[in-house]
């Protein structure tokens, strides 16, 4: 009889084991893992440009307004901001309209769809007649130091177009308007008074003199990159149409890298 109750209590116990009451958790064996089903929900994922134009860091500058000088309903200005397009592509000016420039030898910046880096880059004066033309292979130039000299006061424009006109027909040129005086007297005294590379591109940002203010902050950012940096450089791309996607890169760049303390 005895022998019987042990059995019937041994059996119960195997049973309890293998399929424990509801509510209760089971002892899961060494060496083997608790695998729960897998869960329908898809995480969001974003890519690093969605996450930059939705996160920004603390603002650097207050007011950006006026960096370009162009007439909201100038259709000249209409143009330019919408890119030239031509049989191969379409160029687009990384500036306003019409900008700023405190350096006799502004350097601009464009991109292009075509398939190409070879360009000729040409400088005009107010009334269209060219006084310096050069073939670069890049998307950035610097005016030469011995083309002829702007004139503080004086109003250019630059244009862009493929070296092989088949990737692309002469961009609608874009406005330079070099700082003349009293301003540019102001300027220099302000610009002696900053030791700091940094503290000058402010400078150049109050005074909403685009094309010096994004190259100072470019070559600080080829210096020593920070979010800072990029973060500063993007609120001035802001400002201008042609350059938004550059400032939501900067962002992205900006998340990225580590604080600064």
């Amino acid at each position: 009889m005895r022998l019987e109750i042990c059995a019937v209590l041994l059996i119960s116990s195997s049973l309890l084991a293998q399929n424990p009451p509801e509510g209760s958790s089971a002892t899961i064996p060494s060496g083997q893992t608790n695998q729960s089903k897998p869960s329908n929900a898809q995480p969001e994922i974003k890519t690093k440009n969605e996450q930059a134009a939705k996160t920004k860091l603390k603002r650097a500058y207050t007011d950006l307004s006026g960096f370009d000088l162009a007439a909201k309903n100038d259709t000249h200005a209409t143009q330019i901001g919408g890119g030239t397009r031509g049989v191969g592509g379409e160029t687009t000016f990384y500036a306003p309209n019409k900008g700023r420039s405190f350096d006799l030898h502004p350097t601009v910046r464009w991109t292009t769809t075509a398939k190409t880096q070879k360009f000729i880059v040409t400088f005009m004066d107010s009334s269209g007649t060219a006084i310096y033309q050069k073939e670069v292979n890049s998307r950035t130039y610097r005016y030469a130091d011995e083309a002829p000299a702007l004139k503080p006061g004086s109003t250019y424009l630059w244009t862009v177009e493929p070296s092989n006109r088949f990737m692309g027909m002469r961009s609608a040129p874009a406005e330079i308007v070099v700082v003349g005086e009293p301003e540019r007297l102001q300027i220099r005294d302000e610009l002696t008074d900053k030791e700091d590379e940094l503290s000058q591109a402010n400078v150049f940002v109050e005074h909403k003199i685009w094309y010096d203010a994004v190259e100072k902050l470019s070559r600080l950012i080829e210096k020593q990159p920070s979010p800072d940096l990029y973060e500063r450089r993007a609120e001035i791309y802001e400002q201008v149409s042609n350059t938004e996607p550059l400032a939501v890169d900067d962002r992205a760049t900006a998340l990225q890298l580590p604080a600064q303390h």
